[in-house]
C-alpha cells in the first residue's frame, strides 16, 4: 500500500478517527480502509497513484490492492464512478457471480439476501436486469459480512472478503446516475412509453444503496459529508415516490434512509414517511420489517440497534 500511502494528503496530521454514525459496520480496517479513508486523498497525488499502479497491474496483487484501493475511496469521497474497470493480475475483467457463493454460503432467511430488489425487474417498463445485479450482490455481501462478523478469520478469508467487497462496489458506485441517458437504466427496446416513475423509483433505490454501502458495507470513516450530501436529495425522491405507491422497496428505501437521519433535521420527516409506508403495508410488527428488510441489502450486526431507535419514534407516533 505504498504508493497509496504517497497519496495521502501531506497536510493532514493526527488520529485516525471515524465520524460518529447510527450504523456499526463490522471490517472497518479491512485493508486499511479506516486509515486512507479518513485522509483526504491530495488531488496531484492520486492522478500519480492510478498512473504508478496501473502500469503494475499484471505483476503483483499488492499493485492491484493499491490501484482499486484508491480508485474506490475517491469514488466513495466524491460520489463519482470509479475511473477504471476491475480486472484481475493477469488483465482479465472480474466477473462476479455470486458472493454467497464465493463464500459457499446458504442463507437461512426465508428469502433470498437481495431478491427485494427484484422488484425493479417488474416496474413498467423495467431496469435493466444487470443494474438490478449490482443491487442483488450488495444485498448478498451484507449477508456474507453479517456470517463473518463474529469468526476469527485467517488472512486468506480476509483477503477474499475484501476482494469481493471491491467488486460489488465497484459495480454499484459504476451505476447509471442522474445524468445517464434513459436507455442506459430502462430496459425498453420496443417500448419507447413514459418511463419516469421507473426512473424515479431507480435514483431513489440507487441513492439508498450508496448511503447504505457508505455506512455499512464500504464504511468509509468521514461518513458525515456524504450523509450531508446525500440525505437532502433523499429526502425529496422518497416523498415524490411515496405520492405514488407504497412497496417493500420504498419501505427499504425509507428505513435506511431514517436510521442515518438521527440527528439531522430531516429526521422527524423520514420517521413518518416510513411509518406510512409500513402502514400502507399492514406492517405492524417489527420482526416482519426485519424479515422484509432482510430481502434488500441488510447487515443486523450494522442496522438492528438504529432500527430499535427508529421503531421506538415510529411507535410513538401512535
Amino acid at each position: 500500500m505504498s504508493v497509496l500511502y504517497l497519496a495521502v494528503n501531506e497536510h493532514v496530521k493526527g488520529k485516525v478517527t471515524r465520524d460518529a454514525s447510527p450504523f456499526t459496520p463490522p471490517f472497518v480496517d479491512l485493508q486499511s480502509l479506516s486509515f486512507y479513508g479518513s485522509r483526504e486523498l491530495a488531488a496531484v497525488n492520486v492522478g500519480l497513484l492510478l498512473t504508478s499502479a496501473r502500469s503494475r497491474l499484471s505483476s503483483s496483487r499488492v499493485a492491484n490492492l493499491d490501484f482499486y484501493s484508491g480508485d474506490l475511496m475517491f469514488a466513495a469521497h466524491s460520489l463519482t464512478k470509479p475511473h477504471y474497470p476491475l480486472v484481475d493480475v493477469q488483465g482479465k475483467l472480474y466477473n462476479l457471480s455470486s458472493p454467497l457463493h464465493a463464500f459457499g454460503i446458504a442463507p437461512k432467511q426465508p428469502s433470498l439476501p437481495g431478491s427485494g430488489f427484484r422488484e425493479l425487474l417488474s416496474l413498467t417498463p423495467p431496469v435493466k436486469e444487470k443494474i438490478v445485479n449490482a443491487f442483488v450482490h450488495l444485498g448478498e455481501y451484507s449477508n456474507v459480512i453479517q456470517s463473518f462478523s463474529n469468526r476469527h478469520l485467517d488472512a486468506s478469508t480476509l483477503d477474499l472478503i475484501g476482494d469481493v467487497r471491491n467488486q460489488v462496489h465497484h459495480d454499484l458506485f459504476s451505476l447509471p446516475d442522474e445524468h445517464s441517458p434513459t436507455d442506459c437504466i430502462i430496459d425498453q427496446p420496443n417500448n419507447p412509453g413514459d418511463s419516469s416513475q421507473s426512473l424515479e423509483i431507480y435514483h431513489a433505490c440507487r441513492l439508498s444503496a450508496l448511503l447504505y454501502a457508505l455506512h455499512v458495507t464500504f464504511p468509509v470513516p468521514k461518513s458525515a459529508a456524504l450523509r450531508a450530501v446525500i440525505i437532502p436529495q433523499l429526502n425529496e425522491k422518497l416523498h415524490d415516490v411515496s405520492q405514488k405507491m407504497s412497496t417493500t422497496l420504498l419501505l427499504w428505501c425509507t428505513t435506511v434512509t431514517a436510521i442515518a437521519t438521527e440527528g439531522m433535521i430531516q429526521r422527524q420527516s423520514l420517521v413518518q414517511l416510513t411509518n406510512k409506508v409500513r402502514l400502507d403495508l399492514q406492517i405492524h410488527h417489527l420482526s416482519h420489517t426485519v424479515e422484509i428488510l432482510h430481502s434488500f441489502t441488510w447487515a443486523d450486526i450494522a442496522c438492528l440497534d438504529g432500527l430499535y431507535r427508529l421503531w421506538d419514534e415510529i411507535m410513538r407516533l401512535g
